[in-house]
């Protein structure tokens, strides 16, 4: 009798964010393996195990050339170690991107990918830092709206002849707590096509002090405890039904080589941004724009919008993932 093997598939961008959506998992921790779906001629690396509210064991793992996330339900997922996967899928874009990644590691400050190198094209980031303020909807809907009107862009990002805005969302997991209103207007939005969100890690407490130096700050703090950092922020997202990435963004863009390779250990693409509108850092080819759309970026949401204005003509706006398969094709 073969085994019996179900995939749940939680494929990034598809809109389809009710499979796990509102149901409590537990046991959630890291699990380096390797799942290979006979049947359709796939390899898929694991990540996570745990264990839904029924009791049944899953996994979430990716797809190492499209770099879609996925939760498998199968008896077929076996441990393995990091270098086994280095090797054995050394010709996959997760390991270029991987290995390329470990070639950014910077002191302190925006450490990983800051720029995706492809010519006229660029990346929209808006991070969700904890916060007392609303949502900034408008900033989606004018970004949607002045991008959907230009003829070049629009062609390339079209579906179906509908726009849907690719846009990276870093998500805190206090801020998913206390958002509920918001965060469902953002899932609303992937449903009806208009965003197609990369839904990214970026960490769960994001703790800052005032006034304190950068070394001892952001994940820096005395006392920070990385794993649940990171585990606890995912595990929030598989409830809430987000399609989890494989990136995670350092919050203030600071960290030190030991949460560095913490972070590549879990599997995670750590994300900087080399054009953070509100200091003054304009995008250009391959850039990764930073704003923030928690309400405390208003400077940044109007200087982007005004770039936008005088380049939609110019930069084709892409999703993370296409940026990092056009640039290793």
């Amino acid at each position: 009798m073969k085994k019996f093997i179900f995939i749940f598939f939680l494929i990034l961008f598809s809109g389809n964010n009710n499979l796990i959506a509102q149901s409590k998992i537990s046991d959630y921790e890291m699990f380096i393996g390797e799942y290979v779906d006979k049947v359709n001629s796939v390899n898929y690396i694991v990540l996570r195990k745990f264990k839904d509210s029924g009791g049944s064991i899953k996994f979430l793992a990716i797809d190492p050339s499209s770099l879609n996330s996925l939760v498998i339900f199968s008896q077929d997922v076996k441990r393995v170690s990091w270098e086994y996967i280095e090797k054995q899928y050394k010709q996959t874009n997760y390991i270029k991107l991987r290995n390329y990644t470990k070639t950014k590691k910077y002191d302190l400050k925006n450490s990983g990918i800051q720029n995706i190198q492809v010519d006229n094209r660029y990346i929209i980031t808006t991070d969700l830092c904890p916060s007392p303020s609303k949502l900034d909807y408008d900033f989606y809907k004018n970004v949607y709206k002045e991008i959907s009107t230009s003829s070049s862009i629009s062609k390339l990002t079209s579906k179906n002849n509908i726009f849907t805005l690719p846009v990276g969302i870093a998500i805190s997991g206090i801020w998913i707590k206390y958002h509920k209103d918001d965060l469902n207007w953002l899932l609303e939005m992937e449903k009806k096509n208009k965003l197609s969100i990369t839904w990214i890690n970026h960490s769960y407490n994001h703790r800052y002090i005032r006034d304190a130096d950068l070394s001892s700050n952001f994940l820096l703090i005395r006392g920070t405890d990385i794993n649940k950092e990171i585990l606890k922020t995912e595990e929030l997202m598989i409830e809430e039904g987000l399609n989890i990435s494989i990136y995670f963004r350092f919050p203030g863009l600071v960290s030190d080589s030991i949460i560095f390779n913490k972070l590549l250990d879990y599997g995670l693409i750590p994300i900087g941004a080399d054009s953070w509108i509100g200091k003054g850092k304009y995008p250009k080819d391959g850039s990764i724009v930073l704003v923030h759309t928690n309400g405390n970026d208003a400077k940044g949401l109007r200087r982007f919008q005004k770039w936008l204005k005088k380049n939609k003509e110019i930069f084709y706006i892409e999703s993370i993932n296409n940026m990092v398969i056009r640039h290793f094709k």
